[in-house]
């Protein structure tokens, strides 16, 4: 650990994550100071000719994943969510990632899925998403090098090596509510949230909802 990380968690010991790095990252760099309620916090960047180091926030919160798997459920905490609760974790990490996309320059998330979403509060529901540090740097028509996303929650452009967009962050959020929605055995009646859903996760970009607003407002009429 070096000074720069000793300082920082001098300051914020119980809520410090440190992840070394062997690349530069720049997203972190451009992450530091940003403050959301929806977003784990980045507190400092330090590198060298090695690697990097990230101070972040540590979340106290179960991931989705973990919860649907009955891990470390507090008590009333059901593995489960309704169709409504459902709704709010999405309107949530719109919320989220809205403020990735307003960056300058925009960074995409690029891996949203249950792991990375912490449910730090049941009732009321609140999350916080985590590792935007990993996300890149948005840039109309780019090819990128390296693949990213989680089989099952990243989007087709990104399977395929396609350039990615806004929209490629619309669906890991489509698909994350997706399996939350098939994992809920009490909705199985009532889907109005599936109708939404299927339009974020259309194979074509330009079929999916542009901009995470619009998805936001589809959401709200759902909770």
């Amino acid at each position: 650990m070096n000074v720069f990380t000793q300082k920082v968690c001098l300051g914020k010991q119980e809520k410090i994550i440190v992840k070394i790095k062997e690349k530069e990252d720049m997203v972190s760099e451009s992450l530091v100071g940003l403050r959301h309620p929806f977003l784990a916090e980045i507190y400092g960047v330090e590198k060298n000719e090695d690697y990097t180091v990230v101070a972040e926030e540590m979340v106290s919160g179960i991931s989705l994943d973990g919860i649907l798997r009955g891990k470390g459920l507090l008590i009333g905490w059901k593995n489960e969510f309704s169709e409504k609760e459902i709704a709010e974790i999405g309107i949530q990490l719109c919320k989220a990632v809205e403020a990735l996309h307003n960056q300058n320059p925009p960074i995409l998330h690029g891996d949203i899925k249950p792991e990375n979403i912490l449910l730090t509060s049941r009732h009321p529901i609140r999350i916080k998403l985590i590792d935007c540090d990993d996300g890149i740097f948005f840039c109309p028509n780019t090819l990128y090098k390296h693949s990213y996303g989680t089989c099952g929650f990243a989007a087709p452009e990104q399977r395929r090596a396609h350039p990615l967009s806004f929209v490629t962050d619309i669906y890991g959020i489509a698909a994350t509510l997706y399996f939350l929605l098939l994992a809920a055995k009490s909705n199985r009646k009532k889907r109005a949230l599936e109708g939404v859903l299927k339009k974020a996760l259309s194979e074509k970009q330009e079929e999916r909802y542009l901009t995470v607003i619009e998805l936001m407002n589809e959401l709200e009429k759902c909770r």
